[in-house]
């Protein structure tokens, strides 16, 4: 039985990203089939759980239970860590069931070695 989905209402508050920018890559990841996310440098990740994904990984440098944690009742998992941390990769396949993700939004340092260093680890 195929799941008849529909995009997510955008709310830029929320959300953090540009209206195009969302919709282009929400579908996609809906398009894909993704059943299960990171974002890197994000502040929750959680409108991909409106999108039908269940398993949501929001990973942060500065993440903190009193600021970043609005969503974790309805399934996103929060990680304070590094994106080039071998340990942070550990505990982000700790809570994926030992699984790769299927999708990793990369959006932690923007200069090109740390997106490189994003980019070689977490593929």
């Amino acid at each position: 039985m195929e799941e008849n989905l529909s995009l997510p209402e955008f709310d830029q508050r929320v959300s953090g990203q540009r209206e195009p920018e969302y919709l282009i890559w929400i579908s996609l990841c809906m398009a894909m089939g993704v059943r299960s996310y990171v974002e890197l440098g994000s502040g929750s990740g959680h409108f991909l759980l409106k999108a039908g994904v269940p398993k949501v990984v929001s990973i942060d440098i500065t993440h903190s239970t009193e600021r970043h944690n609005p969503y974790e009742s309805e399934g996103v998992h929060y990680l304070r860590g590094d994106s080039h941390d071998l340990e942070t990769l550990y505990n982000t396949l700790l809570i994926l069931d030992n699984d790769r993700p299927d999708a990793v939004f990369i959006d932690a340092a923007h200069d090109y070695d740390s997106v490189r260093h994003d980019f070689d680890m977490w593929w």
